[in-house]
Formats: structure tokens, C-alpha cells, sequence
């Protein structure tokens, strides 16, 4: 049966989260609220676990992965067996997780490239989405990964080279560079996750915030990395615009690949979210692959989110509101 376990609870010895985002020191960080997780057990085995935050968005409860948790999904031990026998009981697995969730308006998960069966998510009312990514492979010789680099991006992580040295950061210098390069754009309670991010990675060993400065000691950029047992991703960065010589956050992702190839891990780029993301991640010749998204929205979040964009419509275009 499924069971939802007390807040933050210790994560079942029986299964063994596989991303750092599904590690309990980060879900404390992301989710300082609390956070939770439903588990199956078989036989007195535990065969299933589903971590999931419990927050607010927009005015509504949401359940699923907390604010820049890039997955959540479940791990599950379907056992050996014939493919037919294996698929059929991760299914009954899932679907019992998934019921075992509590109320929200939203329910909201990001499954893995490498794992990205949905019939159980789809089966109970879940929309799929792809949320496309880059990667490249454990193992990839330096010279390799250069010779695939567009030649513009060549050129800058050269000129960045000779004019920008990287240096170690920690957590909280790392932040207020974040904080002081966004601005207004970014609130102070996102601004005080990112610290506990930052802080929780590199007391794990699984984090690096790195910046590169000029001559006189001046950061241009810095980006935080986080890494698991098998893939390391370029999860934040962040550029003084004022200053950022040509080719600094190229160089920090660039440190980053060979960094993740010295450690004998997969290099994520992190995901692409508008069409200025992709056109620079796409320069650095990783292959495209995709997450997918399983989300489930309650008819009264779905009729609010309509009256919004109703209302944002009539005042963008000046009409007269007619709506409560």
C-alpha cells in the first residue's frame, strides 16, 4: 500500500534516489517548508518512492517538484523478470504512488531523459509536455568536445581565456553576486533559496560555484554546478551586464564540460527556455534530448488561470473589465 510519510522524513534504505534533486539535503534546501513523500510497499519491501514539495504558486497549492528542482519523479524497483512482467508491475507501482498524493490544485513533476514512461501519469489525468535539454556523454575527450563547439563559441571562450581568470566561490558570495546582477527580478525569498542551494551543494561535495575575474580582481560572471552519481548540470549562472567581457558565461560553461568529464559525468546543459537559450546552448555540440513534464490542474485553477489571461487581455487592449 501507499503510504505519505511525516514531513521530511528520512529517504527507504530499500530504494536509492538517483538524482540530486531527489537527495533529502536538497529537498530541504529547495522546499524549507516541508517536504514529503508517498512510498509502496510489497511483502514489508519497499518497491516505490515519490518525494514531492507542498507550496504555494500564484495563489494555489501546488504538489510536486519545489522551485528550481529540475526532476522529481518516482523511483521505483519493478524486479527482474520478462519485460511484459516488469512493465506491468512498474505500472501497478506508479499508480499507486500517484494516487497516494495529496489534494492541490496543481500536481507537477519533470521525469528524466532517460526514463520517460508516462502511461501511469496519463492513465490518472496527467498532461505530458517535452521540456528539451542538451547533453554530453561521460567520457568525451577534451579535443572532441572543442572540435564540436560552434567556431564563434571557439573564438569566445579563447578571447575569455586571456583575459579572465576562474576562481571558487562560496555560497553566500556566489548569491549576492546572483542577487546583485538580477536585481528587481528577482524576489528575496528566491534569492534566499538560491543561497541554501548553493550552501547544501557544496557541503555535499556535489556542488561548485565559479567565477571568472579580470586583471583587477572584478567578477564578470559566475554559475553554480550540481552533480549527482552520473550527470553534472549547468544549473545557474549569472553575468554583470555592465561589465561581462564578450565570451565570460561561455568560458564558465565550458569549465563546466571539462570539469564534468574529469569526474566521469554526463554534462546537462539544463534545459531550454526561450529561443536566446537555445541558439547559445545549442553552440556548445551537445546532443538534444528532452524531460518530460506530467502535470494535473484542478478545473477551478484552470477557470482562474482563464480569467486572468481575460483580464490581462481587456487591460492590455483597454477594454473595460467585466469580470469579479
Amino acid at each position: 500500500m501507499a503510504d505519505a510519510h511525516a514531513m521530511t522524513p528520512r529517504p527507504p534504505t530499500e530504494v536509492t534516489p538517483r538524482a540530486v534533486f531527489q537527495q533529502p539535503w536538497w529537498l530541504d534546501a529547495a522546499c524549507p517548508q516541508g517536504w514529503s513523500q508517498v512510498t509502496e510497499t510489497r511483502e514489508g519491501r519497499i518497491v516505490g518512492t515519490l518525494p514531492y514539495g507542498l507550496f504555494e504558486r500564484d495563489g494555489f497549492a501546488w504538489c510536486g517538484a519545489p522551485p528550481l528542482t529540475r526532476l522529481a519523479f518516482p523511483v521505483v524497483d519493478a524486479g527482474a523478470g520478462k519485460y511484459e512482467t516488469a512493465g506491468r508491475t512498474r505500472y501497478q507501482i506508479e499508480s499507486a504512488l500517484i494516487r497516494a498524493l495529496p489534494e492541490a490544485s496543481v500536481h507537477e513533476f519533470v521525469l528524466p531523459p532517460d526514463d520517460v514512461n508516462v502511461l501511469a501519469w496519463q492513465s490518472l489525468g496527467f498532461e505530458a509536455r517535452l521540456q528539451h535539454t542538451f547533453r554530453i556523454e561521460a567520457g568525451t575527450a577534451e579535443p572532441v568536445m572543442w572540435e564540436q563547439l560552434n567556431h564563434k563559441t571557439r573564438n569566445l571562450v579563447r578571447r575569455a581565456q586571456d583575459v579572465l581568470n576562474p576562481r571558487t566561490l562560496d555560497a553566500a558570495t556566489f548569491a549576492a553576486q546572483y542577487r546583485r546582477n538580477l536585481g528587481d527580478l528577482i524576489s528575496a525569498a528566491d534569492a534566499a533559496r538560491v543561497e541554501r542551494l548553493a550552501a547544501a551543494a557544496l557541503a555535499q561535495g556535489q556542488g561548485h560555484a565559479l567565477a571568472v575575474l579580470d586583471a583587477h580582481d572584478c567578477p564578470h560572471a559566475a554559475a553554480l554546478f550540481v552533480w549527482d552519481a552520473t550527470d553534472y548540470y549547468y544549473f545557474l549562472s549569472t553575468r554583470d551586464a555592465n561589465r561581462a567581457a564578450l565570451g565570460a558565461v561561455d568560458l564558465l560553461v565550458w569549465l563546466g564540460m571539462t570539469d564534468a568529464m574529469a569526474r566521469g559525468l554526463r554534462f546537462d546543459f539544463d534545459g531550454v527556455s526561450s529561443t536566446s537559450r537555445l541558439r547559445f546552448l545549442q553552440s556548445f555540440g551537445g546532443r538534444l534530448t528532452a524531460r518530460v513534464v506530467v502535470t494535473r490542474r484542478r478545473l477551478t485553477y484552470e477557470g482562474r488561470l482563464l480569467l486572468r489571461r481575460l483580464r490581462h487581455r481587456a487591460t492590455r487592449y483597454g477594454e473595460q473589465e467585466e469580470f469579479a
